[in-house]
């Protein structure tokens, strides 16, 4: 059985790491990085993305959906499931 604590998590990932933990191709994470929407942090060249970091992109873009939610219509009404006969 794994154990899955904070005290047993790391704290810093990869890039790699960071795009799988958020289910996104490595690129699109290292986009994501330099265009400092996730924070991170380098060592030398190697970049280093806290859990925290990731946790706050993950509850801005939550965010950011939800509040968009209601205006992805532009002013219309939401489009209806077509029935079929």
């Amino acid at each position: 059985m794994a154990i899955d604590t904070v005290e047993h998590r790391p704290r810093f990932y990869t890039a790699r790491e960071t795009a799988r933990i958020l289910r996104l191709g490595d690129g699109r994470a290292l986009q994501l990085i330099r265009d400092k929407k996730i924070r991170s942090i380098r060592i030398g060249h190697t970049i280093r993305v806290s859990a925290d970091a990731i946790r706050e992109f993950e509850n801005s873009f939550a965010t950011s959906t939800e509040a968009q939610g209601a205006e992805d219509t532009n002013g219309r009404e939401p489009a209806r499931a077509r029935r079929s006969t």
